[in-house]
């Protein structure tokens, strides 16, 4: 995550902030999907919530 965020914001000259924000976003994201395609759901853990 950190090369892409140092390609967008040296290569493509993309503000550091906006594309922080958008990167945490995807990260996100990616990592829900992940998690809901290995187990099947999204579930919390029980002494947690």
């Amino acid at each position: 995550m950190g090369l892409i965020l140092c390609v967008a914001s040296i290569t493509y000259q993309a503000e550091q902030g906006i594309s922080g924000i958008g990167l945490f976003m995807f990260g996100l994201g990616a990592s829900s999907l992940l998690f809901k395609t290995m187990l099947g759901t999204v579930e919390g853990i029980k002494g947690f919530f």
